[in-house]
Formats: structure tokens, C-alpha cells, sequence
């Protein structure tokens, strides 16, 4: 499908999970289908009508999202987090130390480029677009092996990009959602390659 209006480009990555393609922008959100709904992250601001798209594409209705997983406070995973809960009252979950930030209790530490081309890289974001999300709810702090009623979902805490970044684990597909705390390359999982960790 295009990119028009609230279309969004899905794919099946494992059974009952689809990646969500945000924009034309290497972000993604994951849609997790069982009973009920759960969305892993949420992207970019402005992505809300494309993550409901997917939802309907993945023949099912949007009030079926009852949980939300994020993986780390940054805008990409979790621009249109407020707008999903507003249309859908999902439950929202996030680490401990991610909470604050989400909540607008705290403002997210800024944004510090390993190399120079990773500075010019982030000072440009920063001039085009949003770099935080709109405040939003977190009604469960999680812990480090905690698993999610409902959700199908282990936690797995993962520091480094950000102090309360989070993987979360779907043992019925053997999906690992990892945020940012790696990337996929050609060759299977690598290094992120953000060059902005909070700790590398």
C-alpha cells in the first residue's frame, strides 16, 4: 500500500505479529494479535490513523488494542502514543525510568551524537521535527523478567540507549522486540547504529 492519507505498509514477521512501517523513515511499530490487541511502540507524532489502519488490516477493530508496550521514551517509538490511548484507552506500559519522560514529568535528556556526523545528523532532526512526545499516561512501571498479563509479552531490561530501555519477548512466536537496543542488518542483528546511547 502507499503512503496516502492513513494507509499503513504491514508485514507478518512471525505468527500473530506484524510490523507496522511508519512514513518513509526507518521507524517501526509492532502489532501483536491474540485475544486482545498489543501495540509495541508507537512512532512518529502524526502516525496514529496509519496504526489503526494496520489494525483494521489485520481484520480486526481498533478497541481491540487493550496494551501498549514501549520500549524507550525517544519520539520515533513514541510520538503517537497519547493519540492511540485517547482512541483506544489501552493500557500503557514502560519502564520505571521511562515513566517520568513519558508521563511530561520530566524533560528526556538531550540528544548527544557520538561522532561528528552523528551530531550534524541529530542538530538537523531537531530543526525538522518533533523531538518529544506529547504527554501521555503509563499506567504499569515494569521490572526486568516481568511478564505482562495479557500481553503474551516477558520484559527484558535492556540499558544502554536510553536508562530505562526495555525488550520485551513473545515466547508463543519467539518474536524479540528490541527498541533500540540493536538494529537488523543483513546479517542479522547488529549494534544500533543511533550513535546516541545514553550509555553506550
Amino acid at each position: 500500500m502507499g503512503w496516502g492519507g492513513s494507509d499503513a505498509r504491514m508485514r507478518e514477521v512471525a505468527h500473530g505479529v506484524y510490523e507496522i512501517a511508519i512514513a518513509q523513515v526507518f521507524v517501526n511499530a509492532f502489532l501483536v494479535v491474540g485475544d486482545s490487541l498489543v501495540l509495541v511502540d508507537t512512532g512518529l507524532p502524526g502516525r496514529t490513523a496509519q496504526l489503526l489502519s494496520a489494525v483494521r488490516q489485520a481484520g480486526r477493530d481498533p478497541s481491540e488494542v487493550r496494551h501498549v508496550a514501549i520500549t524507550h521514551h525517544h519520539v520515533d517509538h513514541t510520538g503517537s502514543l497519547a493519540a492511540i490511548v485517547r482512541a483506544t484507552g489501552a493500557r500503557v506500559y514502560a519502564h520505571r525510568l521511562e515513566a517520568p519522560i513519558l508521563r511530561g514529568d520530566e524533560a528526556p535528556p538531550p540528544l548527544m551524537g557520538r561522532s561528528v556526523g552523528s551530531r550534524v545528523f541529530l542538530a538537523v532532526l531537531q530543526r525538522l521535527g518533533p523531538t518529544a512526545a506529547a504527554p501521555a499516561q503509563v499506567d504499569h512501571e515494569v521490572a526486568d523478567d516481568e511478564e505482562l498479563e495479557g500481553t503474551g509479552l516477558r520484559v527484558i531490561y535492556t540499558p544502554g540507549h536510553t536508562r530505562g530501555h526495555v525488550s520485551f519477548l513473545h515466547a508463543t512466536s519467539g518474536a524479540l522486540f528490541v527498541g533500540d537496543a540493536a538494529a537488523s542488518g543483513r546479517r542479522g542483528l547488529t549494534e544500533a547504529v543511533g550513535n546516541h546511547d545514553e550509555d553506550l
